[in-house]
């Protein structure tokens, strides 16, 4: 519900809005997209007069509020219209719903075909776009970012929005770039899940970032980010609860974009690229700083004086690849076994590769080392194209050698069953056998590899 009121002023003690405004849609359940709510004026019962004059004497006994309407309106005939028969709208209040991918940032999306449902990994990356070029006046020869911190959370959690008010975590990052007390504010809070810290980046060494990988549930499903513009006052960047699901096919992002402009955190005084000023008091609502907005100075604004550019741009890629769209060929037949049942599969490896098929300086002793293979579900990746090499992983590749691999399945408790085979070399063996591997309705991926 939404309710609203606003003075008419002067007046004695007349007023116009709403209450009680449903902003559900009984039939559907859904949100309206958007609302207009047309109001007239109201008498609040508690103070005498008949004319725009506030200076009057209490209504003794106070009355119950009431629409100023033709026949309750007072004998002056204020707020009548023209022909004196009817009290006009005094206002006209419209409310949109806002889409979260489209607040005051700009969000480019790609699809996948990877289930809402699933735990998903996000590798995502951070383009300085604050330069000289973009934003000339004053540019500061020591500009850079504070540490950028990344939260995935649920819509219990907020690190910051525009018009509201920077908690003592975002303060800090806006005014020192010091990330501590916005982590300890985040791992505080049972709304979020994930949370990845980047670098300090000097604009004139590092032009992109990379982070670790975040990752995302359907519990957590939107993403924030903050890194302060350094030097200034209390100036940012970042973005606020984008949501890495599509809500019409219900399915994660394969990548997302935003580009992000600067923001003031309403903590602090200044007008240049300079970190010591008066604290604001009181505190203002945190608001994006545009042309219209910007300090008089002209900070910011673009070469043309018209505009803010972006100032930065974060990338964020999903890891996790299509189920039936992998950097490999499928051959499938179907049998009558039903999915919820536990089952093993025999496995088998046949040699492809030979002096025939590649024949450029074909090794004589070419071998495969030790293949392994494991059943998993979608919170483990063994490896990925894209990805980055696990230690695991990479002892395969460059020495053939599995323990460590195998240590790595060993330790996730996504993995379920996992088969090892033997060094076979091609001019001795041609197709290998493997142990039966168990696949169940919780681990029904599988995953191999061998040098």
């Amino acid at each position: 519900y939404l309710s609203a009121i606003t003075m008419i002023a002067p007046s004695p003690d007349w007023f116009t809005g709403f209450y009680d405004m449903n902003a559900i849609n009984a039939d559907t359940q859904t949100w309206y997209s958007e609302f207009t709510v047309t109001t007239y004026p109201w008498d609040a019962g508690t103070e005498e007069g008949d004319t725009f004059n506030p200076n009057n004497d209490a209504t003794d006994p106070q009355g119950s509020i009431s629409r100023l309407d033709v026949n309750t309106v007072p004998s002056t005939g204020v707020l009548l219209n023209a022909m004196q028969d009817d009290v006009l709208p005094m206002a006209t209040w419209t409310c949109r719903l806002e889409d979260p991918n489209s607040v005051s940032f700009e969000v480019i999306t790609s699809d996948s075909s990877v289930a809402a449902t699933e735990t998903v990994s996000y590798s995502c990356d951070f383009q300085n776009n604050w330069t000289g070029v973009n934003h000339p006046v004053d540019y500061p020869s020591n500009a850079h970012w504070s540490p950028p911190v990344l939260a995935a959370h649920n819509t219990g959690y907020s690190m910051w929005r525009t018009g509201g008010m920077a908690t003592e975590g975002v303060e800090i990052v806006a005014e020192s770039g010091a990330p501590d007390t916005l982590v300890s504010e985040i791992e505080a809070s049972s709304s979020v899940g994930a949370m990845v810290v980047g670098d300090v980046a000097f604009n004139s060494e590092v032009q992109m970032q990379m982070f670790d990988s975040i990752t995302m549930t359907p519990t957590s499903p939107y993403l924030s980010a903050i890194t302060m513009i350094a030097p200034s006052p209390d100036w940012f960047t970042g973005f606020y609860d984008v949501n890495a699901i599509n809500p019409s096919t219900k399915t994660w992002f394969r990548e997302f974009t935003v580009t992000t402009f600067p923001w003031d955190a309403g903590t602090e005084e200044g007008d240049i690229y300079n970190p010591n000023n008066d604290a604001t008091n009181p505190q203002e609502s945190i608001f994006r700083l545009n042309a219209d907005t910007v300090p008089n100075t002209g900070v910011l604004l673009n070469d043309s004086q018209d505009a803010v550019l972006p100032v930065a741009m974060w990338t964020c890629r999903l890891e996790q690849s299509d189920p039936t769209t992998v950097a490999f060929d499928f051959i499938t037949s179907d049998s009558s076994v039903s999915s919820t049942e536990s089952v093993s599969y025999s496995c088998s490896f046949q040699n492809n590769w030979s002096g025939v098929n590649h024949p450029v300086d074909y090794p004589s002793n070419a071998h495969w080392s030790p293949p392994v293979l494991t059943a998993h579900n979608t919170g483990y990746s063994m490896w990925r194209n894209g990805g980055m090499a696990t230690e695991g992983v990479e002892i395969v590749a460059e020495s053939g050698a599995p323990d460590t691999l195998v240590s790595e399945i060993e330790a996730s408790s996504s993995v379920g069953a996992m088969v090892v085979g033997d060094v076979a070399f091609n001019s001795e063996v041609q197709m290998q056998m493997f142990d039966s591997i168990t696949m169940t309705p919780t681990s029904p991926y599988l995953s191999a590899i061998t040098m």
